[in-house]
């Protein structure tokens, strides 16, 4: 039985030594009324937080790097005015990373 993503459980298990999982994230995403793109450092499939139908909507985007299901990095890109780790739904890669959830690839 999997406990409702609320931000109650979600004390708990902050509170714990339990992993946060994504389940989380979704919450996380909707809280902040972002998109988050999940990247698995080590298999490089993509992962959102949620169905992809339901889940982008035209909202800003972040990208996040998850290394061995325990550690997450929020990744950017360098401009000259330094690095950029929000997207709008505009953003060339953010289009090819949405492109790619529909497509299941």
């Amino acid at each position: 039985n999997i406990p409702e993503a609320s931000l109650q459980n979600m004390k708990k298990s902050l509170k714990s030594n339990d992993w946060g999982d994504f389940r989380f994230l979704e919450l996380i995403s909707n809280i902040l009324d972002l998109n988050i793109f999940i990247i698995s450092n080590d298999t490089k499939k993509l992962y959102i937080t949620g169905d992809p139908e339901l889940f982008i909507k035209n909202r800003d985007s972040i990208l996040i790097l998850n290394t061995s299901n325990i550690h997450f990095d929020t990744l950017g890109v360098r401009t000259k005015n330094g690095i950029r780790t929000l997207f709008d739904n505009n953003e060339p890669l953010i289009q090819k990373l949405s492109l790619k959830l529909y497509k299941g690839v």
